[in-house]
């Protein structure tokens, strides 16, 4: 007899009593996990119901409005500020380096950014200036960090911040425009090919796809992607699986919803863990209903790529929502506390009881 498995797990809940927190990020740490409170980066232990925080300290880097980058060095942090990259050195708890551009004018600012070498401290980045009309002109641009040097940059004449910029490790993808085709771009800012922008090409009416920035979570490793969309022709909010591990195609992932609710919910707290096998995203409940809460399980090796999206046990808002990396596991942040969610043992060739149908 076979016993099935109770999914999704009950979470660790750990209050956090030093203040609001404002981000959460992944860390190479076990059952860690990085966080912002205040003006204070701290990384915490996350599966014990104690907060034990290894603070950086703020007299080298306090800014809130900064956003971690993906970790390649447990010791190392690249983040992104409103108007610079920055390296953080968390073993000597110094501020490493930091690059910003105020050669074309003082009205600066980086909307996202990646590291694409993170031992020569080389990142890319979306950048924008103003001019004396008080217009913005956006770039790609390559930057070297530790010797406060801009290497390249690609004017994006007519682009704007609302049109959608995807990076992942090798590849940029984004549509310079609403009425132009998807664009890839390799790590030195030359035009290249994707399978993805092949995908998304096929239609660019909006059609079946509304493609925005934070609606689609991209993994390159596992060759894949997940579109929360509304579907005009459908009339109603759907799930895409876009692949391209075998015969490129996007097929919809099924999932029902009550009249009046909806897929995505602003602000958005989607995410895609580190992995790429699992997307946490919150239902809107609209006026009569309080949201509520999915994780989607993705893989290649299953026929469909994908398990139907499994519902979490609670209802309401969430502020935050981030990833352990080892073990892996999902961590929301609501009502002033922690909640982690172990995924780490589940196993997709189990049979597994949906605690919430």
């Amino acid at each position: 007899m076979t016993t099935k498995t109770a999914f999704p797990p009950v979470p660790v809940e750990i209050p956090f009593t030093k203040g609001q927190i404002v981000h959460l990020f992944p860390v190479l740490r076990e059952n860690s996990i990085g966080l912002v409170y205040g003006e204070r980066w701290a990384i915490t232990r996350i599966d014990k119901t104690e907060i034990q925080l290894d603070n950086f300290p703020e007299n080298e880097f306090s800014i809130p409005t900064a956003i971690a980058l993906p970790q390649k060095d447990p010791d190392f942090l690249y983040v992104r500020t409103p108007k610079s990259v920055d390296l953080l050195n968390w073993k000597t708890k110094r501020q490493e380096a930091y690059f910003m551009d105020i050669s074309k004018s003082l009205g600066i600012g980086i909307e996202i950014s990646k590291v694409v070498d993170y031992q020569k401290g080389i990142t890319l980045s979306v950048f924008f200036h103003d001019d004396e009309d008080m217009e913005f002109h956006y770039y790609f641009v390559l930057d070297d960090i530790l010797n406060k040097k801009r290497l390249k940059e690609i004017p994006l004449p007519g682009f704007s911040n609302e049109l959608p910029v995807y990076f992942t490790p090798s590849y940029t993808i984004y549509r310079p425009g609403w009425h132009s085709q998807w664009r890839a771009l390799d790590n030195d800012l030359n035009q290249t090919i994707h399978p993805l922008v092949d995908l998304l090409n096929k239609d660019t009416s909006s059609a079946v796809l509304a493609v925005l920035n934070d609606n689609m979570f991209v993994s390159e490793e596992l060759r894949h992607a997940l579109i929360i969309t509304y579907n005009k022709t459908a009339r109603k909010d759907m799930l895409f699986l876009a692949r391209w591990y075998g015969i490129p195609e996007i097929v919809p992932v099924p999932m029902a919803i009550n009249d009046g609710e909806r897929l995505m919910k602003s602000p958005n707290r989607n995410t895609m863990s580190p992995s790429g096998r699992w997307v946490y995203f919150a239902v809107d409940g609209g006026r009569t209903r309080k949201d509520t809460h999915y994780l989607v399980y993705l893989d290649p090796k299953l026929p469909s790529g994908f398990l139907a999206p499994f519902k979490l046990d609670f209802e309401g808002d969430v502020d935050l929502a981030s990833w352990v990396t080892v073990p892996e596991g999902l961590v929301l942040y609501r009502n002033g506390q922690l909640a982690y969610y172990d995924l780490s043992h589940f196993d997709p060739k189990q049979p597994v009881e949906k605690l919430n149908k």
